[in-house]
């Protein structure tokens, strides 16, 4: 791989990129090359950048004038190139995080650094609740009571958005209620909710 330091102004970004990129994302990107500056080439192909074009916008908006790129060999084809771009966005895509690990490495961080990875206060907030420990149980009677009984089981009441009510309710007709998937299904269904923040 041969590294070259080129005008921005030569490059152009993917207009058939199918990665889109947010403002936060982009906001992101520029927090993390204005801390570490840029440690990965941008690869392109015909002048077009094929992975990075994040980056290359973020720098755009920083006011850089130059930034350092890889070029795809010269035989590649169209085809070629667009393949690369696409595995090049799917095959990080496709990592998952360890969410304890993460969580560690995050507190371990300064707030200078941890605004530099692209999380934040909130997002580390919302990664306990999910990843952390468990609410202790005498917390939890404090603020809310005592469970109730009913029929010999514990009732526990909580709140949650007409729309993922109606996931539950789906999936309970989708079997029916006699059946003992449907629980499994409504089980999967509010952990699918609470890892997505949606209770």
């Amino acid at each position: 791989m041969k590294l070259e330091k080129v005008k921005i102004t030569t490059l152009k970004l993917d207009p058939e990129n199918a990665r889109k990129h947010s403002e936060r994302n982009i906001a992101a990107i520029q927090g993390s090359l204005e801390k570490f500056e840029q440690q990965r080439p941008l690869v392109v192909w015909n002048n077009t950048v094929i992975a990075g074009n994040g980056t290359l916008q973020a720098a755009k908006d920083l006011g850089w004038t130059e930034i350092q790129i890889s070029r795809v060999p010269d035989e590649w084809d169209y085809s070629e190139a667009r393949a690369y771009a696409i595995a090049d966005n799917r095959t990080s895509e496709l990592a998952e995080w360890d969410g304890e690990s993460l969580i560690v490495a995050l507190q371990d961080l300064p707030v200078e650094l941890l605004n530099a990875t692209g999380f934040d206060d909130v997002d580390l907030d919302g990664l306990i609740k999910v990843f952390g420990e468990p609410p202790s149980l005498d917390d939890l009677m404090d603020e809310f009571g005592e469970p109730e009984l009913e029929d010999g089981f514990v009732n526990v009441s909580f709140k949650i958005p007409p729309d993922t009510h109606q996931k539950w309710m789906l999936a309970l007709g989708a079997t029916g209620l006699k059946d003992m998937e449907a629980v499994v299904l409504v089980i999967q269904a509010a952990f699918d909710s609470l890892t997505d923040g949606g209770i």
